[in-house]
């Protein structure tokens, strides 16, 4: 029997699945260790020890304890740092947080640390959680996160060849190269997807700025539309398929846009 370790960091609950009769099989992304799995025993059984912290993504302090080097630890007890109670009041903030967690989930192993990556989904359940524009937010969150993956797409300079994009006047965006691509550097085949200087430089900006000042940075419906295509088709093509939380939000937002329809 080895040695059982016992670790405290801030974490958030990514997901979570039913084991045996009364246990828990909770995925975190914690401050200091990064993607964890553990168990929860008797967390269905009874809730007083782990009461409403382990929820979808819900912020907690947790003591956990491992004991030699299996993947799945022990999750000993935690508590409530945030439970970011306006976004479960909304159907489409809960949905949008959702995918927020799962495309961290996707792009991430287990027992990697990053710091960048944690610091980025409580900033912006943070900024959610106090009613910043839901559909800046996903674009400004899926290129930070690219970003500190290290899958940052080239939108200012040709992902092949390195030229300078900043002046060209128009840009075309190739999800195999891993970014817009200049003239003589574009392949022969499908088109790629056209990209304007302003919707580049505006999520370059993005990156750049302080969590907390993005509900500065706007999108106007032409830039919004183009960073959902690239970026959507850029996620897909990474992890080669689309998240099941991303088509349960668009499925929401079209039925509150045909029920607001209907009512006018």
């Amino acid at each position: 029997m080895g040695v059982r370790t016992h670790l405290r960091t801030e974490a958030i609950v990514l997901r979570r699945t039913d084991h045996g009769e009364s246990d828990w099989i909770v995925t975190l992304f914690t401050r200091d260790f990064g993607k964890i799995k553990g168990i929860a025993k008797g967390a269905r059984r009874s809730r007083r020890r782990f009461a409403n912290t382990l929820d979808d993504f819900c912020c907690l302090n947790l003591i956990f304890s491992q004991r030699g080097r299996g993947s799945l630890v022990f999750l000993e007890s935690s508590d409530i740092v945030e439970h970011f109670g306006e976004i479960r009041l909304c159907v489409e903030k809960t949905a949008l947080a959702s995918y927020l967690v799962e495309l961290l989930d996707a792009f991430t192993p287990e027992g990697k640390p990053n710091r960048e990556l944690y610091e980025t989904l409580r900033g912006f359940l943070i900024l959610l959680n106090a009613g910043a524009p839901m559909g800046n937010l996903a674009r400004f969150y899926e290129i930070r996160l690219l970003a500190a993956c290290g899958y940052d797409p080239a939108l200012d300079r040709c992902a092949r060849c390195g030229t300078t994009m900043a002046s060209a006047p128009s840009l075309v965006f190739h999800a195999a190269e891993g970014g817009v691509l200049c003239p003589a550097c574009l392949p022969a085949g499908p088109p790629g997807l056209p990209l304007s200087q302003g919707a580049a430089k505006t999520l370059l900006l993005a990156k750049r700025l302080p969590i907390p000042r993005l509900v500065s940075l706007s999108l106007t419906p032409q830039t919004a539309r183009e960073t959902e295509e690239i970026l959507g088709v850029f996620v897909n093509h990474l992890l080669g398929r689309e998240l099941l939380s991303l088509q349960v939000l668009r499925q929401i937002r079209q039925f509150s846009i045909d029920t607001s329809r209907k009512n006018k």
